[in-house]
């Protein structure tokens, strides 16, 4: 029998908030906004994008609102990745990246599994896509909350052999009149002209310490901030709300320590807090830091907390 034609868009709503995803398009959320808040009388005059929305269907999760990052993150230098097979190629997957960058499954298209009005479940088999070395399956689950939101997202490694993996989430934040981030963090990485980081450091300027709150407009900020407590906040002035984040990781079965990478591009109209397991590159650092080497039927999971409190 053929199988059924699944949305192209599937949107989760409650009385407060309304999140549309694209499963087809890498697992990707393609708006988040909020009409009210329980703890408000009025709603909003108009829904408040919190992520950059894309009102028309795109078949690109980059220009989406927000996208999953597996079996890895960000960028891998040296044409490739060693494993215990050998070396293995890989390719930029992007326009304008010199560098493959964050994985493959957002260049794939997931299936719905399950679909409500509040929850949806998508999921992603994938087995040496674009010649990458990884075979995997891997889920994601969106559930509104009155508050906020849960997104978790799983994976299992399906292939014979031992193979180091990644994850993480890649919004994109409107960035309103006197919005502020503030994250627990202990150092960050310094990073050449291709954002490769060359340095560590625990010393931060001013315009880049989060952990005294910074100003979500400002010069080119684009490194990964480690010793993360794993809460991040962002303070919304203009609406009067403070957005807090909980990101936790799960390796196994054991819990593991998350990374933030921030991506602040000079007086943008956006901005990028995306929590990440593992950090820039890693594969090519001695110590790997981050990556997880699973076995057959490992399994990882990535699970961030977004909820809504009143800023005052």
């Amino acid at each position: 029998m053929p199988r059924p034609t699944q949305p192209f868009v599937h949107a989760l709503s409650n009385a407060n908030q309304t999140l549309r995803l694209q499963a087809a398009t890498g697992g990707s959320v393609a708006a988040w906004c909020i009409n009210q808040l329980p703890w408000m009388s009025t709603p909003f005059d108009a829904p408040r994008d919190i992520w950059r929305p894309t009102h028309n269907p795109a078949h690109n999760a980059i220009s989406l609102a927000s996208m999953p990052m597996v079996p890895w993150c960000n960028r891998i230098s040296r044409g490739g990745i060693r494993t215990p097979q050998g070396f293995c190629p890989l390719t930029p997957n992007l326009p304008g990246e010199i560098y493959p960058i964050h994985g493959d499954g957002f260049l794939q298209n997931w299936e719905w599994v399950q679909a409500d009005a509040t929850q949806a479940t998508m999921q992603l088999t994938s087995n040496r896509y674009l010649g990458n070395p990884h075979h995997y399956a891997a889920t994601q689950i969106v559930e509104l909350t009155p508050d906020g939101m849960v997104q978790t997202l799983q994976l299992t490694h399906l292939g014979q052999h031992p193979l180091p993996y990644g994850m993480g989430q890649h919004p994109w934040f409107v960035n309103t009149t006197a919005t502020r981030v503030q994250a627990d963090v202990t150092g960050m990485w310094l990073c050449d002209s291709q954002y490769l980081p060359t340095q560590h450091t625990s010393k931060f300027d001013a315009d880049k310490d989060l952990n005294r709150s910074i100003s979500t407009k400002g010069s080119l900020i684009n490194n990964l901030y480690d010793g993360w407590s794993g809460h991040a906040s962002i303070d919304y002035p203009l609406y009067g709300l403070k957005l807090l984040l909980h990101a936790e990781l799960n390796v196994c079965g054991a819990n593991k320590p998350c990374f933030l990478m921030v991506y602040r591009p000079e007086n943008s109209e956006v901005f990028c807090l995306e929590p990440v397991s593992h950090t820039v590159d890693a594969f090519h650092q001695t110590e790997q830091t981050g990556l997880h080497w699973l076995s057959h039927n490992e399994s990882m999971s990535l699970t961030l907390t977004w909820r809504f409190t009143p800023l005052y």
